[in-house]
């Protein structure tokens, strides 16, 4: 059976994420992904509780998000979310590894 995890994607719009989601599925996760480009947009996600819940949630920043900076979002995440786990995304292949092994430690 697949975890359900909460994912904060932070990556620009005009990226594609179909192989974001086919790498999580393959780490046997069901995602389900807000997506945001711009520290407003960010913020609201973060304010809105969502993250701070959910044990299974995670944010994934694209270094390629040229609207955001790796600063700006990790500033964010520690005024909103301080536990909120931030996996950079370097090689989508394995983004679903990755990701399953942030949420299966904040089980423990």
């Amino acid at each position: 059976m697949a975890l359900p995890v909460d994912v904060l994607l932070i990556r620009p719009w005009t990226r594609e994420i179909d192989s974001i989601v086919r790498w999580l599925r393959a780490a046997d996760l069901e995602p389900t992904i807000e997506r945001v480009d711009f520290e407003p947009a960010l913020r609201a996600a973060l304010k809105s509780g969502r993250y701070t819940i959910a044990i299974y949630s995670v944010a994934v920043y694209d270094p390629q998000t040229e609207t955001l900076s790796r600063e700006v979002v990790e500033a964010a995440l520690r005024e909103h979310a301080p536990e909120l786990p931030l996996v950079v995304l370097d090689d989508v292949q394995r983004l679903g590894a990755t990701v399953r092994q942030v949420v299966q430690a904040r089980q423990s």
